[in-house]
């Protein structure tokens, strides 16, 4: 069987419109255009006048190279790197002994070079009237403007030098340099550096081009280097919608036996294990670590108040003081990466935590309670060969510890990003097995501006067994899942399945855009990367084991069914939470969050709902519902937990029972004493207030089914003083 990725896809369908190869450049060329976007001219000193710039034209040593308005050109220097001259740009590239030098008097460009072409010692530098950027093996920006020069490196190894200094220093990525001062690039400055194309959303514009800028240095090289010729390098997104065929993906997840292993020395080959140096903090132990600012770090072994026992890396820098951790790994251009780690606080607020991916924030928050928030994933297309992961902290005076960091690449059956688009108009499910076990990484990751639009469900295995060490399902930053089908997203009938061990959910949803609710007050994710018209989620006779179940992060989540439908004897066991909203999710429901008829739910420890980071739930009928002889057991926490000025609203019961009878919640946890309130013992702590929590009918049905606590168990958990409960019991 085949199996298309994002990065084979786009060069098929590349090849498919190209020319033959032409001939290699001039043997005195410096390099030759590979893109052409706009108008641009050039001016040769044998030449009288400039002349317009053309796609395969050699450039020459002294040439100068002009782009007008709203065009850019792409440059082959050498075999070995990419050179992109933005819009009112003037350069003039050259050689000399050991190095390339591209001259800058006036404008900008971005240049990504690859280290492996590269020879010991070489480098290409950029120059302008008062500073020289040096670049090996890396991707940066710089420009020049009135008397200014800017130097941001996106990733691996830059040096720089202003006139006034008189050493040349490193250049680290995700810093900036402005004339003589450096100090880190804010996500803002990320994007504007690197983001080439207007209409791309700044949050995501730097992202897609380093991931489509690398491809591009990759195809470009393999190339030249294997044909002797060139084909022109498409600007990302220019080649429109990408239609993956309909084929069935398995067997492409990944090699029989189980997820992947990184190569030997590290280089994120693959999933299944970290390649990331000492992610588990040994007492007093930071090797592969790099620590900066106000490095005020130790190792502290876990208190009873967290959630797991272990050692963890506590900043305990002066009040007021910023410390940092990073790691710079070695990524594969094009490879969507999972970053997953353990925050803990002792709930002293405020503090303030930051985690960056090549220079880019993708997870940021302050006032973190007491507690562990377990794990936080983050996808992303690798920006290159060298990635820098760093986590910032604040002490103010919260005490932050991080512990369990890894970073693995996930191969996904499909892996749609940026200019991706996945279109099925028939109503048969996207992947479809009977009497096949099946092991692959994940089913589909959509992140970064891709699209998946699907007239079906997107999975239906009928006595398949399936094991899947990460999320199945993934739509993370810009990215958008939609199925029109009525018919459940994801349906296993009958068989044992294995989800998210790396600890991970089924699925994992994530926006980033948010705005003010008007009628909460709260800051709510606005995006809507899942979209759905059945359940999401629904079993029959099945027995599924899995990290949690869904997990919601800065998004908007409508649904008109269940998200968690378990019928006929199926059996869902989660380690941690089983439904997470995590940090300014909005998620409606018309009809209960979860339906149970004649099975079971059991959570090993957590919330069977977790409301956490000022998010809002609507629901629109019972919160829970058991029906003929369910049962729903939270052996360590409690049944439902709220947090960080969090909100929840049911119109109907906290639980509904039905069916024959016979069923059954149990909840074991000590957050007792608590305050009782419409008949639930409620554990409040942070501040919260008994004003803020109004229970009206908890219970629904009261004969067909019985509600057992431990000694003081709470029922409901509710922490912060703007944290609020509704159950109007209808």
């Amino acid at each position: 069987m085949r199996r298309w990725t994002w990065i084979a896809a786009v060069a098929a369908m590349t090849a498919s419109f190209l020319p033959p190869p032409v001939a290699a450049q001039s043997s005195d060329a410096v390099g030759i255009v590979t893109t052409i976007d706009g108008r641009a001219t050039v001016a040769r000193p044998a030449l009288p006048s400039p002349l317009a710039i053309k796609f395969k034209d050699d450039v020459f040593g002294r040439d100068r190279i002009s782009t007008q308005e709203n065009s850019l050109v792409r440059v082959l220097l050498g075999g070995k790197a990419i050179l992109t001259v933005r819009e009112l740009s003037q350069v003039t590239i050259s050689e000399e002994p050991g190095r390339a030098v591209v001259t800058l008097p006036d404008g900008k460009v971005v240049l990504a070079v690859d280290k492996k072409r590269m020879r010991p010692g070489e480098s290409i530098e950029i120059r302008t009237p008062n500073a020289v950027a040096a670049v090996r093996g890396s991707y940066a920006f710089v420009g020049y403007s009135n008397g200014t020069t800017t130097a941001i490196c996106g990733a691996g190894d830059c040096t720089y030098k202003h006139d006034s200094q008189t050493t040349t220093i490193p250049l680290p990525p995700g810093q900036r340099a402005s004339n003589a001062q450096v100090a880190p690039a804010s996500p803002g400055e990320m994007n504007q550096a690197f983001n080439f194309r207007s209409s791309l959303p700044m949050n995501q514009a730097e992202k897609t081009f380093q991931a489509a800028e690398q491809m591009n240095v990759a195809g470009g090289v393999a190339q030249f280097l294997n044909t002797g010729g060139l084909v022109p390098i498409p600007p990302p997104g220019s080649i429109g919608p990408l239609q993956i065929p309909n084929i069935n993906p398995i067997g492409g997840g990944q090699p029989p036996g189980g997820p992947s292993t990184p190569p030997s020395g590290g280089g994120g080959g693959g999933g299944g294990s970290s390649f990331l140096v000492n992610g588990g903090f040994e007492t007093g132990d930071f090797s592969g670590w790099t620590r900066s600012g106000n490095p005020g770090f130790t190792s502290v072994t876990t208190s009873a108040s967290f959630v797991r026992s272990g050692t963890f890396a506590a900043f305990l820098g002066p009040i007021g003081s910023d410390g940092f951790l990073s790691q710079t790994l070695e990524t594969v251009p094009g490879k969507p990466y999972i970053v997953s780690f353990s925050l803990r606080s002792d709930g002293g607020l405020p503090n303030d935590f930051n985690a960056s991916w090549a220079g880019t924030s993708f997870f940021s928050q302050t006032n973190i309670p007491l507690g562990e928030y377990l794990t936080y994933t983050f996808t992303e297309v690798a920006p290159g060969a060298s990635t820098v992961l760093q986590f910032g902290f604040r002490n103010d005076p919260g005490f932050l510890g991080l512990d369990d960091v890894s970073v693995v690449a996930d191969p996904p059956l499909y892996f749609l990003s940026s200019g991706d688009t996945l279109r099925r108009t028939g109503t048969d499910p996207l992947l479809q097995l009977s009497g096949t076990p099946q092991t692959f990484d994940s089913l589909m990751i959509v992140c970064c501006g891709g699209e998946a639009r699907l007239a079906g469900p997107l999975l239906r295995a009928t006595d398949s067994d399936l094991t899947v060490p990460y999320s199945l399902v993934s739509v993370l930053q810009g990215g958008t899942l939609v199925s029109t089908s009525t018919d459940p997203l994801v349906q296993l009938l009958g068989g044992t399945h294995s989800f998210g061990s790396a600890g991970l959910p089924i699925f994992d949803i994530a926006g980033v855009s948010t705005a003010t609710d008007a009628e909460t007050g709260l800051s709510l994710g606005t995006d809507r990367p899942l979209q759905f018209s059945g359940s999401l989620f629904e079993t029959s006779q099945a027995t599924v084991t899995a990290h949690q179940a869904v997990r919601v992060d800065t998004a908007l989540l409508e649904a008109t069914a269940p998200l968690l439908v378990l019928t006929n004897g199926s059996k869902l066991t989660t380690a941690a939470d089983t439904i997470q909203l995590s940090h300014q999710a909005k998620v409606s429901s018309l009809g209960s969050l979860v339906k149970l008829d004649r099975s079971s739910l059991v959570v090993a420890r957590g919330a069977a709902l977790n409301i956490a980071g000022g998010s809002l739930l609507r629901v629109t009928g019972d919160l829970f519902s058991l029906t003929n002889g369910s049962t729903l057991s939270v052996l360590n926490g409690a049944l439902l937990s709220l947090s960080g000025g969090s909100m929840l609203s049911v119109n109907g019961a906290l639980i509904g029972f039905g069916g024959s009878g016979g069923n059954l919640v149990s909840v074991a946890n000590s957050f007792c004493p608590c305050t009782t309130i419409g008949g639930i013992p409620v554990s409040l702590t942070g501040g919260a207030l008994a004003s803020n929590v109004s229970i009206t009918g908890a219970i629904k049905n009261s004969g067909l089914g019985t509600v057992n606590l431990a000694p003081n168990a709470a029922l409901i958990r509710v922490d912060g003083a703007a944290t609020r409960v509704t159950i109007g019991g209808l």
